[in-house]
């Protein structure tokens, strides 16, 4: 039926003036359009929608965005784009928290609350049975009457380490550091009162103090150095799978968004195909992820995943890069990468790395542990103590009979139990923190 009517168009429009190229571009685009075009009544409440969620993101944001994150919960794209722009819209994006919080997103006066479901290991049931807790007996005051309301459930040590690393006690005024270092402590005391305990019995020194009122369940923790801001932020990654109150990148902010520095959202989107195969950009990122290959000539291969502001993006490095830049190429480090975009109809983009600079060095804390000489038995003993341990300093161990330095693989935080450990084994004046 369109295509009877193209040369009346076409003369129609040469009739009032416009050429006959221009007339049949128009009607092609037309012609385009109406193999998905709308009835009149489909478009009409199409538009009440448009307009009733206009009304929604300009009056209620914090309402708007967290209905919205919720319906993509399930693709971190999507909800790390929302929240991109829900920041963008002056929204706050906060952790969890053990007082507001419930399973999903949730609006709260000025912002969005991640739901304690975001949290990783923790479980449906447990989540229920938390907001179940509060909502009939009142929120938790402090971290103590936590874990004796919440002793005898579900919940196991595992998971409260997941809530205090995701940022769910910072409500309470505790630092995640005492948290993490006192919380097996306190739930373990509870654990015991409720097995010493029967059924039904009730202490009444437990009950009352010696007024007669409601026995107060205090934090009284002795005081740490606060986990280091980077540590905290790849604490929340892993424990809720994305940064929440702060970003590695946020310094580099102003140049994420610079021109000649391309968002790996744009290149996920690729709105109006902006973006061709072999297109040549430059990203910058936190490497969050690296995996490693041999070719059929048995060289190495790597595939880092690179994490911006907005997405992230798997980067291929082929061997003459890992050759040049592979000190570069370790999880956690800030680069600038450049190179060619592979671009394929049937599989995520990717980048093909042609070179790799630092942004910047961001470990400037140091730990030392000084050692009469190389003992292997120590060495090792080092080693097993230290084994997966992490933070934003770097460790040295000094030999004294050598007077030489080696770097350890691991890093560490200085409000580490490790520390502890360590000091009991080789005596304070072995173990030297140097903060810069």
């Amino acid at each position: 039926v369109m295509a009877k009517e193209r040369g009346t168009f076409i003369d129609g429009a040469a009739e009032k003036g416009i050429d006959r190229e221009t007339a049949a571009s128009i009607f092609d685009e037309m012609m385009d359009f109406a193999s998905y075009a709308f009835n009149k009544s489909h478009a009409a409440a199409y538009a009440v929608v448009a307009y009733q969620t206009a009304l929604l993101k300009r009056r209620y944001p914090a309402e708007f965005f967290a209905a919205l994150l919720n319906s993509f919960i399930d693709n971190a794209s999507k909800v790390s784009k929302y929240i991109i722009t829900a920041k963008n819209e002056g929204l706050k994006i906060i952790p969890p928290d053990i007082n507001i919080s419930g399973s999903r997103f949730t609006p709260v006066k000025g912002g969005i609350v991640f739901g304690l479901g975001a949290i990783k290991n923790l479980g449906e049931s447990v989540v229920s049975e938390i907001v179940e807790e509060r909502t009939n007996s009142g929120k938790f005051k402090t971290f103590t009457e936590f874990c004796r309301r919440m002793s005898g459930r579900k919940l196991n040590k595992r998971m409260v380490e997941n809530l205090i690393r995701s940022g769910a006690f910072d409500s309470l005024g505790l630092k995640r550091s005492v948290l993490l270092y006192e919380h097996e402590t306190v739930m373990d005391r509870y654990a015991a009162a409720a097995k010493n305990t029967l059924p039904g019995q009730i202490s009444m020194f437990d009950a009352i103090d010696d007024v007669g009122l409601p026995k107060a369940e205090t934090d009284n923790f002795p005081d740490r150095d606060e986990i280091p801001k980077s540590r905290m932020l790849e604490m929340e990654k892993e424990s809720i799978g994305m940064y929440v109150s702060g970003h590695p990148l946020d310094e580099f902010r102003a140049m994420q968004f610079s021109s000649g520095i391309t968002p790996i959202l744009s290149v996920l989107e690729n709105e109006d195909n902006a973006f061709a195969p072999d297109c040549y950009v430059e990203m910058l990122g936190i490497i969050t992820g690296v995996r490693t290959r041999r070719t059929k000539r048995n060289e190495l291969m790597k595939y880092i995943t690179l994490e911006d502001l907005t997405g992230a993006i798997e980067c291929i490095v082929f061997p003459n890069g890992i050759k040049a830049y592979d000190s570069l190429l370790e999880k956690d480090k800030l680069v600038l990468v450049k190179g060619e975009l592979d671009l394929q109809d049937d599989q995520p983009p990717k980048l093909r790395v042609r070179t790799v600079e630092p942004l910047a060095n961001k470990s400037t804390d140091k730990l030392y542990i000084r050692l009469r000489n190389r003992n292997g038995k120590q060495l090792s003993e080092i080693g097993r103590i230290l084994s997966g341990s992490k933070g934003a300093a770097e460790i040295y161990v000094y030999f004294e009979d050598e007077n030489k330095t080696s770097r350890a693989k691991s890093t560490i935080d200085f409000n580490d139990p490790r520390l502890d450990t360590l000091r009991q084994m080789f005596g304070d004046k072995n173990i030297r923190m140097v903060k810069k």
